[in-house]
């Protein structure tokens, strides 16, 4: 079924049921009203005068154009701008292996950028010890080393970096870092991680 252009009726012309039901039934279910089915559907031409229904979408979704530019789509707001809170354990450096930069375990994000754009990360941590030197720290994003923050010597030493690297299409990954200054075993806890991808 397909829209007709309104027929010019003239004087005394007999009116018949096909032509009542091609110019008047048939242009009706071709309307807005007639294509939308359940709350939230919105019409869009697929063509001159053709409209199709799209369903309403799932919750936060947002609205764009589809990779061919022919229709709108619902898209997730997580394939727009990737994003992931991380909250890893408590970590203690207590032996010497965290004498060097190692992996924070549990703090890695990997996703697959849509197109180029800029990867941000920010992380907070304390620094748990008394005296001597505590845990040094630093974010790194798809495989560039962001500022090392130094450790204090006092004791919840609060720790916060920012960090964002310019990326392009395909897999990215992110990361916190850390190691200790010194001979001491500081803890670090309290440990939370935010990455977030925004297009160009």
């Amino acid at each position: 079924m397909a829209w007709t252009a309104p027929r010019t009726w003239v004087a005394d012309e007999i009116v018949t049921a096909a032509l009542m039901n091609t110019h008047v039934r048939d242009n009706l279910l071709e309307t807005m009203t007639a294509k939308v089915t359940t709350a939230g559907d919105t019409a869009y031409a697929t063509a001159a005068n053709a409209l199709a229904r799209l369903g309403i979408g799932a919750a936060h979704e947002l609205l764009r154009t589809n990779s061919g530019a022919t229709a709108p789509e619902w898209v997730a707001l997580s394939t727009l701008a990737p994003h992931k809170q991380l909250k890893p354990s408590n970590v203690a450096l207590n032996d010497s292996s965290w004498d060097v930069m190692k992996d924070v375990p549990g703090s890695s994000f990997t996703f697959t950028a849509p197109k180029a754009g800029t990867l941000w990360g920010w992380y907070r941590a304390v620094n748990n010890v008394v005296g001597g030197q505590a845990a040094n720290t630093r974010l790194v994003l798809d495989g560039t080393n962001g500022h090392t923050w130094t450790g204090s010597t006092g004791a919840d030493d609060i720790q916060n970096g920012l960090f964002a690297k310019d990326v392009s299409l395909g897999s990215r990954t992110g990361k916190l870092q850390t190691q200790r200054s010194g001979a001491d075993n500081p803890n670090l806890q309290d440990i939370v991680i935010a990455f977030i991808f925004l297009p160009d």
